[in-house]
């Protein structure tokens, strides 16, 4: 409890207690929390919720309407709970659907996409403690689909992940591997491409894949399209941000501090400048 960030993220430090506390986290989790927000609560689902309606263009909830996407953000997580949390998000998930009745059974489809896949997936036990996650979503992997569960993984080292996960998939989306042990995983792992595609695989240019599996007739290499919004996953120009004058508060060391030591990210107010901003 003195470590807060394990304590926040676990909701141990939280003072009330909040009513009907599962169903409104599956809800929150699911984007259905507006069939079970009520306006005179006050718990910290309701407050994001509220606050979320409030703002403005891709980040504005629409009111009594699901979201299509939820992003569970874990990047802050210490590496001592990552999996626990992630583990216990997807058992949750797939212990409510599988409570649903004979006959609604896949009437709620979803797809849970894992972003760095080989945090939460591992194919290998790190030291002698079994990773949870690994178990859960290697039981997704096998029983999902019958409740209208898919799984979308993601990972920049595919040797690492879950072999009984990765044996369950139906399409790969291939960028480029440079790591030969990735290699090598891919080739054992399709077996129906054939080694020209494969040959292409360290040298694939940037946003271009090769496509393997049911989603295609034949394994095909294709651009992908420009994501909208762009992610702000661009190389950081080196020479020219050294060379440049910052802003004489930039980094700000002390409200970056700050927000560190309460486990949450510094965002500057529209009034302190940024270096984006001077650019």
């Amino acid at each position: 409890m003195g470590d807060e960030r394990i304590s926040q993220p676990l909701l141990l430090n939280q003072p009330e207690e909040i009513l009907n506390s599962l169903a409104k986290f599956i809800a929150f989790i699911l984007g259905d929390f507006c069939k079970v927000y009520k306006t005179e609560e006050t718990d910290l689902f309701t407050d994001f919720y509220k606050n979320q309606l409030g703002k403005e263009e891709i980040e504005k909830l629409g009111e009594n309407k699901p979201s299509q996407v939820t992003i569970i953000d874990m990047s802050l997580l210490p590496y001592e709970v990552l999996e626990t949390i992630t583990g216990l998000i997807g058992r949750l998930i797939l212990d409510f659907v599988s409570r649903f009745p004979e006959s609604d059974r896949g009437k709620l489809p979803m797809v849970i996409a894992l972003e760095e896949a080989q945090n939460y997936i591992p194919e290998k036990n790190r030291g002698d403690r079994e990773s949870i996650a690994k178990k859960v979503f290697e039981r997704i992997a096998r029983e999902g689909r019958k409740y209208g569960i898919s799984l979308l993984v993601s990972s920049q080292r595919p040797s690492e992940l879950s072999k009984t996960v990765l044996s369950q998939c139906n399409s790969f989306i291939i960028h480029r591997l440079q790591n030969p042990e990735d290699q090598k995983y891919v080739r054992q792992l399709v077996s129906a491409a054939n080694e020209d595609i494969l040959q292409q695989l360290p040298i694939l240019p940037q946003q271009h894949v090769v496509i393997m599996g049911d989603a295609v007739r034949t394994p095909v290499q294709a651009r992908m399209n420009n994501a909208n919004p762009r992610p702000n996953s661009n190389n950081p120009k080196f020479i020219e941000n050294w060379t440049m004058d910052l802003p004489e508060n930039f980094p700000n060391y002390e409200k970056i501090a700050e927000a560190w030591e309460k486990g949450a990210k510094y965002k500057p107010t529209n009034d302190e400048p940024d270096v984006q901003q001077e650019e």
